[in-house]
């Protein structure tokens, strides 16, 4: 959403005042980097008076936390500790903005635990001040602290440990080191909170699911619930797992497979004519539309198209 600013002063002192108000950004919210965004004209203001101030500058499209900073100038201010007020601003987000996409739950050989997200809008999201919780009998929520942003349509690893690149030396995303709660073997959850502690996304799983002795688990469709048993499946990744990238287990939008190459007659004998062909499936998303099917027949490293 878009976010106008406004601000009320008030008039503590004995007498009427002439004043004007300027509203800064804190860029780095550590003050160390402030930008002037609006100035007032003059204004008045009656001894124990109040007025309130609409800045004409608007925070478009609000994605992360802003911090700004709004100062009220008078010429005859006695007492300059009180016209300084600073606040930050955070975006909240819809259920399922940010999805949990895939788990590694039972990891081996010292691989450490690790959830990936996965940005569902077309907007980048900064995920600091989110947390996960698990969700044994007394859950432990855990903030994630960082500053990376989350890319419209893609992902974001969370690792209990820097000993992931050791397991996955290309994680093509940002991944966070945070030591959120132990995840159970057996069953267990992950929740995922905004900063304001709304949930965005959870999901309860069993080992039953699969992601089990090493392999992660996957989500299959994103748009699908995270708590139907049938949209989460063990990874069919040579890496038992995909941080950071497409889900094994997720269909392609367009895909063709050959399920099988016929022979008729099955078993042939030497001099009959043999007709050959084959079924195409369609396991892709989207209907497959001008297609064609090519049979080759190889001999003495020769190519010959068959019709």
């Amino acid at each position: 959403e878009s976010v106008s600013i406004s601000a009320e002063v008030k008039n503590i002192g004995k007498l009427d005042t002439s004043f004007s108000v300027m509203l800064f950004e804190d860029i780095n919210k550590d003050s160390t980097n402030i930008e002037l965004i609006k100035t007032s004209g003059l204004l008045m203001l009656s001894s124990d008076g109040s007025t309130n101030i609409e800045f004409l500058f608007a925070i478009e499209s609000l994605t992360r936390e802003r911090k700004f900073i709004v100062e009220v100038v008078a010429q005859y201010d006695q007492e300059e500790s009180n016209n300084k007020l600073s606040k930050s601003v955070s975006p909240g987000f819809n259920p399922e903005s940010i999805i949990i996409n895939e788990i590694m739950y039972s990891p081996i050989n010292g691989e450490p635990e690790w959830v990936e997200l996965f940005n569902t809008t077309e907007d980048s999201i900064c995920i600091s001040g989110f947390t996960l919780t698990d969700v044994h009998t007394t859950p432990k929520q855990t903030e994630i602290l960082t500053s990376e942003f989350i890319r419209s349509n893609d992902y974001l690893v969370i690792s209990k440990d820097s000993l992931i690149w050791d397991y996955h030396t290309s994680i093509n995303s940002p991944t966070v080191i945070s030591r959120f709660a132990n995840l159970n073997n057996d069953v267990d959850g992950v929740v995922l909170k905004d900063s304001f502690g709304e949930t965005i996304d959870s999901v309860k799983y069993s080992y039953k699911w699969g992601g089990t002795n090493g392999y992660s688990l996957e989500r299959i469709m994103n748009v699908n619930s995270s708590t139907d048993s049938t949209n989460w499946k063990t990874s069919k990744d040579i890496e038992l797992s995909t941080p950071g990238r497409k889900n094994s287990v997720t269909p392609f939008q367009y895909d063709l497979t050959i399920a099988e190459l016929m022979f008729n007659p099955e078993r042939p004998t030497l001099g009959d004519d043999v007709y050959v062909g084959a079924k195409i499936k369609n396991i892709g998303l989207n209907e497959a539309q001008e297609c064609s099917v090519i049979f080759n027949y190889g001999e003495s490293n020769s190519t010959i198209l068959l019709d």
